[in-house]
């Protein structure tokens, strides 16, 4: 089974320096499988993404497709 969890991230921008962001780890059999960073700084809707994700459990190749549709 997929598992997606929300991640934290503390990165830092030439422009404007050091910021917090959310991604997404994937985890397969509770082992890592992918980490997409910098996702959103909003932790709040990618926590809704991430359940929505948890429950539908899409395909794995799908996943750039439908996390550029959350950004965008």
């Amino acid at each position: 089974m997929i598992v997606y969890c929300v991640r934290r991230d503390q990165l830092r921008d030439e422009d404007i320096g050091r910021y917090i962001s959310f991604g997404i780890d994937i985890l397969k059999d509770g082992k890592p499988l992918r980490v997409i960073k910098d996702v959103s700084p909003n932790e709040k809707e990618l926590r809704k993404l991430v359940s929505l994700l948890n429950k539908l459990q899409p395909s794995l190749i799908h996943i750039d497709d439908i996390i550029d549709d959350f950004i965008n």
